[in-house]
This record gives structure tokens, sequence and C-alpha cells, in this order.
């Protein structure tokens, strides 16, 4: 019995001595400005909670994404776009945006750069227009996104 008792006392002082260790994070590189995303596009919900999209980042790069959210999903690199490319995108999507926060059973999402991102569903008031948008920038994307026009 008192071997038992020696040992978790042992065992208590060595858990409670143990010295955390501080972490932190490194400051950005000018390397990680190339990775910083233009858009993320989306779709998912419902009742198993998935979302697939793409996800476009600053250096061109065109990241296909699926899972509960584009930032913990893993991503698979589709293709690269011009620098006139992300120019096009910037230039509609900066002007087309409404400001939405309407998420329902099955959602859609347009989160451009460092603005809120718009979500909506079928319900929404100004689904027709959002819907339209989102399509036309997926069919873009997944035809080779030779232009935004």
């Amino acid at each position: 019995m008192k071997f038992i008792s020696l040992f978790s006392i042992l065992t208590t002082f060595l858990f409670f001595s143990c010295d955390k260790q501080e972490t932190s994070t490194l400051p950005a590189s000018p390397a990680d400005s190339l990775h910083v995303q233009v858009v993320v596009l989306g779709s998912g919900g419902g009742f198993t909670g998935l979302w697939t999209g793409y996800s476009i980042e600053q250096d061109g790069s065109v990241f296909t994404w699926s899972g509960a959210d584009p930032d913990s999903s893993a991503k698979t690199f589709l293709k690269k776009l011009s620098a006139s490319d992300i120019s096009d995108l910037d230039s509609v999507l900066a002007v087309s945006l409404p400001v939405v926060n309407d998420p329902g059973n099955f959602s859609y999402l347009i989160h451009y750069r460092q603005t809120e991102p718009v979500i909506w569903n079928s319900q929404t008031a100004e689904e027709g227009k959002l819907t339209d948008l989102f399509e036309s920038l997926i069919s873009k994307i997944e035809n080779n996104y030779d232009t935004l026009d």
C-alpha cells in the first residue's frame, strides 16, 4: 500500500513539474505574401456539413478543396492563372459582391480577399444574382479560365 501511495505522489509531482513549452508563430516572410487568398468559392452544408470549392491565391495558383471549411481542408493544386486573370477577377469581384450573411441548409460562399464572406442559400433575396456570379466564376475556372467576360 505504501508503494502505491509513494508511486502516486511521485507521478503527480513529475506531472506538475514539467515545463510547458511556449510556441510562437514566425513572422510572415515575403514569399508567404504569394499565398494570400484572392478568392474562395464553395458550396455545401446540409446534413453532412461538407463543403467543396476552389481557392485562388495571389500568385495565380488554383486549388480545389473539400471538407468542413476551406482553411482546414486538404487542398489539391489544379492550375495556375496569369496575373491578368487575377486582375480581371479583382475588377469583377470588387464591385459585384453585396454584403450577405444568410446561410441555409445548403449554402454558397464567396470570400473575396479581406472582406467579409458572402454566404447565401436558395431563399436569400439576392440569390439569383449571387448564384449567377458564383456559377460563372466556377465555369470559368473549370473551363481553363479563359476570360471573365
